[in-house]
């Protein structure tokens, strides 16, 4: 019955009845079979080397060994399939499609004299769970998907990599959200995230600048909690101390309050009153927007010679709008610098801009190295199931693309060597 009758969905609910027991040998090594008739090489190549890593003395061994070589012989010359999960369309669409553009543009489309050995299939997650899960599902089982790259959104990006990790395909998501790649060894992340920023600007206020001293100015929300108990475990662990934090409301515009607070002046009864400034630079984890007006409040409260820090929602333009004088020589972090005179990054933003007619942004510049990355594995890593780029992944050291140097470090989390910036004489300039 096992070798005649059975489907291979069949065969799949009856490996999960049995897990090891006997039958399980002899229906693994028939649905690798009929995996393999169906032209399903990657999935039948899964299968049979789970079937010799499982049952090493089983009568069948002599001819899984030369399925296990037929099958690689028919892969080496395969088109691999990697599969985007975006938000094309919903509330993130606008981040969805840009990024798509990019991972279109590293696929080399745009190239007419580049041979591919892949190519990509999107699914739009529609800004959706659910969908984002789903489409999971869909592009290994209908499109063979070697790989996975996407979502965005925390809660989507989530049910993918769950997903990802249970069917053994590896993922490389594109979200910021904490604990995504504990989900498992399938799991990686190329993105800027919490950590990484606080880090990178901590090394360089502390090791660069010689500040000790910190304050905080937060808004009271969770991505504001965050970032100040981080910079304060980081400042506090590179031999620095946060002498003062303040929350505010998120949709405030005047800082007074907590800028006195901050200077011991909340009683102030004079204008010649002296505030005590008791920090030599103050770490403020908000857009570009409120730096601009804190700015100009924390000179008007005599709080000079205070190095202003943030995060890479500093490096827009917007950053520069108006006046800038209160600005200068604040720092911040980024993974990308447009203005960089790196030859990658100039290469990919002519590119870019040939392609779309448009300037590439941060998040763009992300999304094109991670597709980037895959693709390196696949055509030039000689990946060619999904455990081998996995395990090219893992591996991966000191890859040079337009975000700067991509490692990964052992729990599939990119490790990004950012881009410390500056505000000098009324422009973004880039320190290290």
């Amino acid at each position: 019955m096992i070798q005649d009758k059975l489907d291979a969905g069949e065969l799949e609910r009856l490996l999960a009845l049995y897990g090891r027991e006997y039958p399980a040998g002899y229906i693994l090594y028939r649905l690798a079979r009929l995996l393999d008739e169906k032209d399903d090489y990657a999935a039948a190549e899964r299968c049979i080397k789970t079937f010799m890593g499982q049952y090493t003395d089983h009568p069948l061994m002599k001819d899984a060994r030369s399925l296990s070589r037929s099958l690689a012989e028919r892969l080496e010359g395969e088109i691999r399939t990697v599969g985007c999960i975006l938000p094309l369309t919903g509330r993130f669409a606008s981040y969805g499609n840009r990024m798509l553009d990019a991972i279109v543009l590293a696929s080399g489309v745009f190239d007419v004299s580049r041979e591919t050995r892949f190519r990509l299939a999107v699914r739009d997650s529609k800004s959706d769970p659910a969908e984002a899960r789903r489409a999971a599902d869909d592009l290994v089982f209908d499109e063979n998907a070697i790989a996975l790259l996407g979502p965005l959104e925390s809660r989507s990006a989530f049910e993918a990599a769950d997903r990802a990790n249970h069917l053994r395909v590896p993922i490389m998501t594109l979200t910021q959200a904490h604990g995504v790649t504990e989900l498992g060894d399938y799991v990686f992340r190329n993105f800027i995230t919490t950590g990484g920023q606080v880090q990178a600007l901590v090394d360089y206020a502390v090791n660069r600048l010689g500040v000790r001293r910190f304050a905080v100015l937060y808004p009271d929300n969770a991505y504001g909690r965050e970032m100040m108990f981080r910079f304060w475990y980081a400042a506090a662990t590179a031999g620095g101390a946060v002498e003062g934090m303040e929350p505010y409301e998120q949709d405030k515009t005047d800082f007074s309050k907590e800028i006195r607070r901050l200077v011991n002046l909340e009683s102030r009864k004079s204008e010649t009153d002296i505030p005590d400034i008791h920090f030599d630079a103050i770490f403020i984890p908000d857009s570009a927007l409120k730096a601009r007006l804190i700015a100009p409040q924390l000179d008007f409260h005599d709080v000079i010679g205070v190095r202003m820090l943030g995060t890479s929602e500093w490096n827009v333009p917007d950053l520069l709008e108006g006046e800038t004088d209160y600005l200068e020589g604040a720092v911040f972090v980024d993974v990308f610098f447009k203005d960089s005179s790196a030859p990658e990054v100039t290469s990919y933003l002519d590119k870019f801009y040939s392609a779309f007619g448009r300037e590439a942004d941060g998040i763009e510049a992300l999304a094109y190295d991670a597709a980037s990355i895959l693709i390196e594995g696949i055509v030039n890593g000689g990946a060619r199931t999904p455990d081998d780029l996995r395990d090219w992944l893992s591996d991966l050291r000191n890859y040079s693309g337009v975000t700067g140097i991509t490692s990964f470090s052992g729990n599939g989390d990119a490790r990004k060597q950012l881009s410390v910036l500056s505000v000098q004489d009324g422009r973004i300039v880039q320190l290290e």
